[in-house]
């Protein structure tokens, strides 16, 4: 997962992206000394560890289809 921090204004915006596959944001008081959420920071690495995603791993994530919606 790429990870960058939302520019603009100090607002603890967070967000991590797998190219290809999914993007994820996370938004959450309070702010750690450099401006970035720690919930947030907190919240992509559970997502991060439990999809089994970093920098260096070769592990693909792979989205399940969508079910048939049901009439």
């Amino acid at each position: 997962m790429i990870c960058a921090v939302i520019a603009g204004a100090v607002g603890g915006g967070i967000m991590g992206v797998v190219p290809g596959v999914m993007g994820v944001a996370a938004f959450a008081p309070p702010l750690d000394g450099a401006g970035n959420s720690v919930k947030a920071q907190k919240a992509l690495a559970f997502i991060a560890g439990h999809l089994n995603l970093n920098v260096f791993g070769t592990t693909r994530c792979v989205m399940a289809g969508k079910e048939p919606v049901k009439a």
